[in-house]
């Protein structure tokens, strides 16, 4: 082995270190990064100590060092990175390291907040939805039933237009990994859940007619068509969600009274 200056070896070591954490998160070991950084493990433990010693010094050198805060503004520049690049590379291509530096922080900042990739689906999926604005817009006895329906549609395209990259790695993902995204989304009454419920309530008072959950699929299929779909795919130009929104709505009670 050369023989290199020890403060070359600790940045070798560290650079190493910063690898592994993108790949495998903070549990690698000892042997892994000794193997990483082409050193013995004994030239490893007499430079930095032992992988804890390492993550220190990592953390160190993070200029957004300190607890996380999970309604900080790094913590939602970090999601938006994330929802880019998940977009771009899918799942198993997007790496902590380009996440990290979209979001203008280290990739330790990164690990402290959401501890790996899956933790930023997670926290995507859990936090980005309009789930909470449904309950919300969907919780009275709906006597405004297209105010109703507008209002949960403009939320819904918003979501939607923010988080268009999650949607993209999600639609594009294997079945396995849809099999993993799926129970984050089930863990929390999702915002189809919410409207089928409030669209069965109208079907009994005998406002709308069908199958409420024909007609929920077929209120997110326009929703999606012309909040996603569209602008994605057809290289339209993304709608107003107001205006959108009042269209689709109206478009769909108009069959959903009639539908048979």
């Amino acid at each position: 082995m050369s023989q290199t200056p020890p403060s070359d070896l600790e940045a070798a070591v560290l650079g190493a270190a910063r690898r592994l954490l993108d790949d495998a998160g903070p549990g690698f070991t000892m042997r892994q990064l000794a193997e990483e950084a082409g050193v013995s493990r004994a030239t490893l433990y007499r430079l930095v100590g032992s992988r804890d010693a390492v993550l220190r010094r990592l953390q160190g050198k993070d200029p957004d060092a300190g607890p996380p805060d999970r309604s900080s503004a790094t913590r939602a520049r970090i999601l938006d990175a994330a929802n880019e690049v998940f977009g771009l590379r899918g799942f198993e291509r997007a790496t902590m390291e380009e996440i990290a530096a979209r979001a203008g922080v280290s990739a330790m900042t990164v690990y402290r907040h959401f501890e790996g990739r899956e933790g930023l689906v997670r926290a995507l999926v859990l936090e980005r939805s309009p789930r909470a604005q449904a309950r919300e817009i969907l919780a009275g006895d709906g006597r405004d039933l297209e105010g109703d329906l507008v209002r949960l549609t403009e939320a819904i395209l918003e979501a939607v237009s923010r988080n268009a990259g999650l949607l993209q790695m999600m639609l594009g993902s294997s079945r396995s990994r849809w099999e993993e995204i799926q129970p984050l989304r089930e863990s929390n009454r999702s915002t189809v859940e919410v409207l089928a419920a409030y669209l069965k309530d109208r079907v009994d008072e005998g406002r709308l007619q069908g199958d409420p959950v024909a007609l929920t699929r077929a209120f997110m299929g326009m929703v999606m068509t012309f909040g996603y779909f569209e602008p994605q795919y057809l290289e339209q130009t993304r709608r107003d969600h107001a205006q959108t929104a009042r269209f689709v709505v109206r478009l769909f009670l108009d069959g959903a009274r009639e539908a048979r």
